[in-house]
């Protein structure tokens, strides 16, 4: 059911991103254009991420990263930029990831975007710690879970601190942070 689910999606985004693809070339193309062009494709990156094809999906943050850039929307460069080095880390290349986390905190912590702060300040505080700067990873992995407003933060905070203590082989206070979220 999922998976139908996920082709459904991603059929519709891949229409969207064919009709914005072939405005490019028209004058009709606005600057809003280019605006949901980065949306669409920053959307299909967190399919395939979600899916499991993080090739794709870090191709699809990196495109969306550039067309947010272009249109300079700030916010959507920010995510994109997260998600990507996220990807990165998550195959296992968290000293490659940490700079695009970095920035991606940096600019929504600027920005006040409170929800993807919180998840991206806890991404940043796991990726330190396996760079061997704990103490400042686990700073960062408590001030996400801090900054989560929502419920569902809440608790994806709770599960990356536990995780970042994990690294940290802190096991109790890990088993604390997975089940106080």
């Amino acid at each position: 059911m999922y998976a139908e689910r996920f082709e459904r999606i991603l059929a519709y985004l891949q229409e969207a991103e064919s009709v914005l693809e072939s405005l490019r070339s028209t004058e009709e193309y606005a600057d809003q254009d280019h605006a949901r062009f980065a949306k669409v494709i920053f959307w299909m990156g967190r399919m395939y991420f979600a899916n499991g094809d993080i090739s794709a999906a870090s191709e699809r943050f990196m495109r969306a990263r550039k067309l947010a850039e272009d249109c300079k929307d700030e916010a959507m460069r920010a995510l994109a930029t997260g998600l990507y080095g996220n990807c990165l880390g998550q195959q296992g290349y968290m000293g490659q990831a940490l700079p695009y986390v970095t920035e991606a905190v940096r600019s929504l912590e600027r920005q006040a975007i409170d929800g993807n702060f919180a998840r991206m300040a806890s991404i940043r505080g796991t990726f330190l710690v396996c760079n061997g700067k704990v103490t400042e990873g686990l700073e960062w992995s408590l001030r996400g879970l801090q900054a989560a407003k929502d419920p569902s933060m809440m608790a994806n905070c709770a599960i990356l601190r536990a995780l970042t203590l994990c690294y940290c082989q802190e096991w109790e206070a890990a088993e604390v942070a997975a089940t106080s979220g």
